[in-house]
């Protein structure tokens, strides 16, 4: 794990440990890795505890799943903070299971035992992806009709319905950094493929944010009354395309980036025709929303955060890139 902070925390009554919900994910494990480096003690809560990297051993383990909300009791007993980055991305089904109805129930449950604080792990896809102007936190969320959207929303608003909880929601946008799934791994082996394609010329801007970048703000809304029951988005302030992106993606692999754009007229037919049999209904009501949000630039306000409590971005797309630069050298298979 690469993760740091500079941040110092500070938990009342140092025997109560924090609780990290889907501890073994991405952002997971940066978590407790920096929460283990500040000498607190951690619980990380996830369906495959046993995957938890060696090095992060120190951590006491549970086995849950939000789908059975009670599993998380024994996990719960005398914590003092909990850090919910627990998400499915599964069909809608499941994604109402876990980040909706589990999410509430871990929250009440939480709330019932004097969790002193809640942080919650929501997404800048509360907003919806149709934005012309800077999104703050005073834009109402309109959520896309896709089910990570629509979830992630109404898991935000049963966080914040919960008598005697004191809740942060943090929005951070598409987080990447070393074994980031989507905006990392899937991202690089996109851009390293011959012939590029993509829908349209990449001019639409991606909120991007690195991971240490997200790990320091959790760690600052885990220890200031001024985060208690406030919503905060997360993203870096440098503007950055998806041209951008891909490009130093297909650099950090020794290539250049031959962008074949695909135009977007094209791609919604082609993208219309396939979402009839692939994708659920509620997937096929979002494609113009998401093609939309691959060719324009939405802007998302961090000033709240940055004057609340202090939290200035460290990592640029380039210091990102090399700060990742092991793991993607670790996807290139030999000879290729």
């Amino acid at each position: 794990m690469t993760t740091s902070s500079n941040v110092k925390i500070s938990i009342p009554e140092a025997a109560q440990p924090v609780l990290v919900t889907g501890g073994t994910g991405f952002l997971g494990r940066a978590v407790v890795a920096a929460l283990l480096a500040q000498g607190a003690a951690v619980r990380v809560a996830a369906r495959r505890p046993d995957r938890l990297p060696p090095e992060l051993r120190d951590a006491e383990r549970f086995t849950a799943d939000l789908a059975t909300p009670d599993s998380f009791e024994p996990a719960l007993e005398g914590v003092g903070a909990v850090i919910h980055t627990a998400v499915s991305y599964g069909s809608f089904e499941r994604q109402q299971q876990v980040n909706v109805r589990g999410t509430q129930a871990l929250a009440r449950l939480a709330a019932e035992r004097g969790v002193r604080r809640f942080v919650h792990i929501s997404s800048l896809a509360v907003y919806g992806y149709r934005h012309s102007e800077i999104v703050t936190e005073e834009t109402p969320p309109v959520p896309s009709r896709d089910p990570y959207s629509m979830t992630k929303r109404i898991a935000e608003k049963a966080v914040q319905a919960t008598p005697n909880l004191n809740w942060v929601i943090l929005r951070p946008g598409a987080i990447y950094g070393p074994y980031a799934p989507l905006w990392t791994s899937a991202l690089f082996q996109l851009a390293r493929r011959r012939p590029f394609l993509f829908i349209g010329d990449g001019r639409g801007r991606l909120p991007l944010v690195h991971v240490d970048d997200v790990v320091e703000a959790i760690l600052r809304v885990l220890d200031d009354s001024a985060a208690v029951c406030e919503a905060f988005n997360l993203v870096h302030p440098e503007p950055v395309t998806w041209r951008d992106v891909l490009s130093a993606y297909a650099a950090a692999a020794g290539q250049t980036l031959r962008w074949r754009a695909v135009p977007t007229a094209l791609a919604a037919t082609v993208a219309s025709v396939a979402a009839l049999t692939s994708f659920s209904p509620s997937m096929r009501a979002a494609l113009p929303e998401l093609l939309y949000f691959l060719e324009h630039a939405p802007s998302f306000s961090t000033d709240k955060l940055q004057r609340t409590l202090g939290w200035q971005p460290q990592v640029s797309l380039t210091e990102g890139i090399r700060r990742t630069q092991f793991y993607l050298d670790h996807l290139i298979e030999p000879n290729t």
